[in-house]
């Protein structure tokens, strides 16, 4: 019986008249194969690194991205238990709308946005506060966690700001950069040695991060804006709407 179908086949007149059939058959078999393989390699690097999102993925069906943001943002109500008094922070104590980011020192995206960071404090000194707090990821940027420790270092000498733009401009998270990191914006490197030996440092660090997970957070940068979460990275202009919208 096998043989008689497979010779049925051989002879029959499809095969006949269009022999090159099987092999376009074949090659849209294979490129479509490729093309799911590239995707989910595609979707897998955005989730590692933090750039792809649910909102990212369906943003196609959305009539605007930076209207659907700047709507979020619009509901928040209040900053909520992730709007800590012991992490970073720039602008206003008192302002109405608190920004609260997790960043990873490692993460060029992280890096991207803390120009953006700047930028609003310069811009909207008053309208805003800006709090950073860390989400290291040591298995994608190795090193983070220390880098981490040591801006926490920082922060206890009143110098987190300088020492978060030196880092990302030096790139180097080992302890012997790092080290020279905190020569360079002036740290007492007594007390920063201290500070990094104490347990308490990285407890700091780690409270952060189980927040973060708490909090659904699974890449870096994510915001929270008065309690609403925002993945991955905002342009200033989408920022700009925002702050305008809490301050009109």
């Amino acid at each position: 019986m096998e043989a008689q179908y497979n010779e049925e086949v051989v002879n029959s007149p499809v095969k006949g008249r269009f022999p090159w059939v099987g092999t376009i058959i074949f090659a849209v078999v294979l490129l479509l194969i490729g093309s799911f393989a590239w995707r989910v390699w595609h979707y897998y690097h955005g989730i590692q690194n933090g750039t792809l999102t649910a909102d990212t993925v369906f943003a196609a069906s959305k009539p605007s991205t930076e209207a659907a943001i700047a709507a979020l943002a619009s509901k928040a109500k209040g900053s909520g238990a992730l709007a800590t008094t012991d992490d970073p922070f720039e602008g206003n104590p008192q302002s109405a709308l608190t920004i609260v980011e997790f960043g990873d020192f490692g993460c060029p995206y992280t890096k991207n946005e803390s120009y953006v960071m700047h930028a609003l404090a310069v811009k909207f000194p008053k309208q805003i506060k800006l709090i950073y707090r860390d989400f290291p990821l040591d298995d994608l940027h190795p090193g983070a966690t220390l880098a981490a420790d040591a801006g926490n270092c920082a922060n206890q000498q009143g110098k987190f700001w300088e020492y978060s733009d030196a880092v990302f401009a030096e790139g180097d998270l080992t302890a012997d950069g790092l080290t020279a990191v905190a020569q360079e914006i002036g740290l007492n490197m007594d007390q920063y040695a201290t500070c990094l030996a104490d347990p308490a440092t990285d407890e700091e660090v780690q409270t952060d991060l189980a927040d973060g997970v708490a909090a659904g957070v699974k890449g870096t940068p994510t915001f929270f804006i008065n309690g609403e979460k925002i993945e991955g990275a905002i342009p200033f202009d989408i920022f700009t709407q925002i702050v305008t919208a809490f301050n009109p």
